[in-house]
């Protein structure tokens, strides 16, 4: 059976998966299956109060955008709806120059972090103790310059304390770190910077996919399909690189 045929589940990091019933051919399926149109359909509620409630930043759920300017101005604005204080955290970097304005670009935490209490956040590493993962969503409950206590999505209250995120070199060896609590603001994140984590809701933006693939390390970050919203989506969203198109068709053919 090719994998043209087969078809195909989207995988979390905890192996949690559901099926889409589309072909691993994401592309192709769009173009010719309307099945495969309808399941995506499907992800889009057409009731007006469920599709506000996805995308007002009201729910406890993580919107992921292509672009960081959309993930920055939506998180900014719902942050600027709490009536709470505001508290800014600066993370501390260490390293050379170059490789901390390369981490930069990549850490999963920004280089300030703005809090309010009743934040929606999400805790950016795995816990040692296990009481969280990374993706995991909270609400901030209490702030002081050491400590963050965050009431889980999940059940539970946690005290959060700062943590070092490392960048590490092609041998293993670390270059630069940060310091910082271990969160970033939740209402949005990008899909890059969600790949790792394991969502239990979120929607998705694919108006402005612009990379292979990218569509569908959105859509495997969320663990079943109840917590999944796919907005502004499209066929021209989903593609994939050329080059994979290619190895793929010379493999169909050898099985034929």
């Amino acid at each position: 059976m090719s994998f043209i045929e087969s078809g195909t589940k989207l995988q979390s990091r905890e192996k949690r998966s559901f099926p889409l019933k589309v072909p691993n051919d994401l592309t192709l399926a769009l173009r010719a299956n309307p099945k495969a149109l309808a399941t995506f359909n499907s992800f889009t509620p057409t009731r007006q109060k469920d599709y506000i409630y996805w995308i007002n930043g009201e729910g406890d759920h993580t919107r992921l955008f292509t672009h960081r300017a959309d993930v920055e101005s939506f998180n900014l604005e719902c942050l600027g709806r709490i009536k709470h204080p505001l508290h800014s955290f600066n993370t501390e970097y260490s390293g050379k120059e170059s490789d901390i304005e390369n981490f930069k670009k990549h850490a999963p935490i920004p280089g300030v972090i703005q809090l309010k209490k009743d934040a929606l956040v999400m805790l950016r590493q795995n816990d040692m103790e296990g009481r969280w993962v990374n993706g995991s969503l909270g609400r901030v409950i209490k702030i002081t310059d050491r400590r963050l206590e965050i009431q889980l999505d999940e059940g539970g209250t946690v005290d959060v304390e700062k943590e070092e995120f490392t960048l590490l070199n092609a041998d293993g060896a670390p270059i630069a770190a940060a310091k910082n609590f271990p969160v970033s603001l939740a209402w949005a994140i990008t899909i890059h910077k969600a790949q790792g984590t394991t969502l239990s809701k979120m929607s998705v933006d694919l108006s402005k996919a612009w990379e292979p693939g990218q569509a569908y390390v959105a859509l495997s970050r969320v663990g079943g399909p109840g917590g999944l919203f796919v907005e502004n989506w499209s066929k021209s969203a989903i593609f994939a690189d050329p080059q994979v198109m290619h190895f793929h068709r010379s493999l169909v053919a050898r099985r034929q």
